[in-house]
């Protein structure tokens, strides 16, 4: 993290982003601000990502979870999970709690934290708002991060994108998005035809075509970093999801950063910084929550 003279920014970084591996994104704020959004990477390879980027899992000030998929919360599954053994707070909205395996208060030792949605809070000096994703899971979010002026936008697993969300998401200044499948490599993949119903379906992923077409009505000139996430490892390349998104954007007229998220390693840091084309609109309400290092 940065010193009180680095220039106002927030960098981010996939830590594993797949259906197979799990997914796990690492965001940190020039000022104190450092989080993970979900934490479905298995616990010692989880630890020894975090190790190779130079991160102390204690100084993490929560784990923020999307929804209650495996792939998304494989590291708080054990017995002793890495938030306990860290001492790391999980935030999450009542709708996932509700699904957890084991009575949560008990497994997670008293660090598990109740969000809400559509309302904004706050872990360190970083202004958060969890707000709903059509996903087949039982009150999935995504998440928009703030930090002084700067946005950024967490949004994997989803079907569709509704205007609700492109309007909440437009002109951020970073987005980790999703790029799911191929949409023509997923009908001939051969899997069982229910699940590629599922994964076409409102409430299933995002093909690269939807995501491009998305992505058209959020970014702005203020959009500075892109990346691309939860790419399946059978329905889908990292070409053809860059390629898809980029010939959109590149119409468009934005040459920002873009990336692809690595299926089941760490990836390379990406950063958004002031200043900004335009000044971020202030979010409605502030909940300020406890807990952290």
């Amino acid at each position: 993290m940065g010193s009180s003279t680095t220039k106002p920014g927030l960098r981010f970084c996939s830590l594993s982003s797949s259906s197979v591996h799990g997914n796990a994104y690492l965001i940190e704020s020039t000022g104190t601000g450092r989080i993970l959004v979900d934490c479905g990477v298995r616990l010692h390879r989880l630890q020894d990502y975090l190790q190779e980027l130079g991160v102390e899992p204690e100084s993490l000030q929560a784990i923020l979870l999307t929804h209650e998929h495996t792939d998304h919360v494989q590291g708080l599954l054990t017995r002793r999970p890495f938030a306990v053994r860290h001492h790391v707070p999980v935030l999450a909205p009542a709708g996932l709690w509700s699904t957890w395996p084991y009575p949560w208060e008990e497994h997670l030792a008293g660090l598990a934290r109740t969000v809400p949605v559509a309302r904004s809070f706050w872990v360190g000096d970083l202004q958060v708002v969890a707000f709903p994703k059509p996903h087949d899971a039982v009150a999935p979010v995504g998440y928009l991060i703030e930090y002084q002026g700067l946005r950024l936008g967490v949004l994997t697993d989803l079907g569709h994108v509704p205007p609700v969300i492109t309007k909440l998401l437009y002109g951020v200044d970073g987005l980790i998005f999703e790029t799911n499948h191929d949409r023509e490599l997923e009908l001939r993949s051969g899997r069982p035809s229910a699940l590629i119903e599922r994964v076409l379906g409102d409430y299933g992923h995002l093909s690269n075509e939807q995501a491009a077409v998305a992505l058209e009505s959020i970014v702005t000139g203020r959009t500075q970093s892109i990346l691309l996430g939860h790419l399946s490892l059978d329905c889908n390349r990292p070409e053809l999801a860059e390629g898809a998104v980029r010939a959109v954007l590149h119409r468009a007229g934005w040459h920002g950063e873009l990336q692809v998220a690595p299926a089941g390693s760490p990836g390379r840091w990406m950063h958004v910084a002031t200043p900004a084309v335009e000044k971020a609109q202030p979010w409605p309400g502030r909940v300020k929550i406890s807990g952290g290092n």
